[in-house]
C-alpha cells in the first residue's frame, strides 16, 4: 500500500488520475469549470490572463474539497489548463461571429 496514505481518517490514492474518477463526479467538476470561466469571459469578453486562470482553478479546487471528492491538484490543474484553452476558443469565436453579423 505504498501508493496509498492516511488523511484524516481516510485511506487515499496518492497516484489517482482525473480518469479513476466517476463519472458523475467528472462531469460536476468539469462543469464547474466551464461555469467559473464562462462567468468571466462574459464580464470581460477577453482571453484570461494567467492571474484569473489561476484564481479560476483555485475556486474550482475549493468547491472539489467541498464537494468530497479527493484528487491530486495536479490533475485538476491538467484538465483545467486543456479545458480553458477550449472555452476561450470556443467564446471568443462566438464573440467574433456576432460583431461579423452585425
Amino acid at each position: 500500500m505504498k501508493k496509498h496514505t492516511w488523511v484524516q481518517g481516510q485511506l487515499l490514492q496518492t497516484n489517482k488520475t482525473f480518469s479513476h474518477l466517476k463519472m458523475k463526479q467528472r462531469e460536476w467538476i468539469i462543469n464547474t469549470m466551464r461555469e467559473n470561466c464562462m462567468a468571466v469571459l462574459e464580464k470581460k469578453r477577453k482571453p484570461l490572463s494567467k492571474g484569473e486562470k489561476e484564481t479560476i482553478l483555485l475556486e474550482v479546487l475549493d468547491s472539489i474539497k467541498q464537494h468530497g471528492i479527493w484528487i491530486p491538484e495536479h490533475e485538476v490543474s491538467n484538465v483545467f489548463s486543456k479545458k480553458v484553452a477550449r472555452y476561450q476558443r470556443k467564446f471568443l469565436g462566438e464573440i467574433s461571429d456576432e460583431t461579423n453579423t452585425c
